[in-house]
């Protein structure tokens, strides 16, 4: 996927809605909760994912709950940006993330070798393996 929509106001109950263009079409699929700078301060947004990613693999989902493709890593760990870095909040529960050492507080510095200054960087991370420099407090 190499796009997404990001609403704001955040809604807590974002995740699998649909969100619903001006002539009443489903548009996106509510995906993720993040935080994102604007005008020099972090703002709550939901993510969705647009349904034209999701069209072309839509049969595979219905046929076979998955698409054939290896999926793209999940690490399982709650970030913010701060500062113009990522910083580690918290993680999913049995995540590769929460097995990995990392802690509430330390700051990932790169992604699979570029400086991961903000969050979509972290977001379409791509690869089979992410390798994660950081900052440990």
């Amino acid at each position: 996927m190499e796009d997404a929509l990001f609403t704001t106001p955040a809604v807590p109950a974002f995740a699998r809605a649909g969100l619903i263009n001006d002539k009443g079409e489903l548009v996106g699929i509510g995906s993720l909760f993040v935080r994102r700078h604007f005008a020099d301060q972090l703002v709550p947004e939901n993510m969705f994912v647009l349904i034209e990613a999701i069209q072309p693999i839509l049969s595979e989902l219905i046929e076979q709950g998955q698409v054939s493709k290896p999926p793209k890593p999940w690490l399982g760990v709650i970030v913010a940006e701060q500062y113009g870095r990522v910083l580690v909040q918290s993680f999913s529960k049995n995540s590769p993330a929460s097995q990995s050492g990392l802690a509430a507080g330390d700051l990932i510095l790169k992604i699979n070798e570029v400086v991961g200054s903000d969050l979509e960087e972290l977001l379409w991370v791509s690869g089979g393996k992410v390798k994660l420099e950081c900052v440990f407090q």
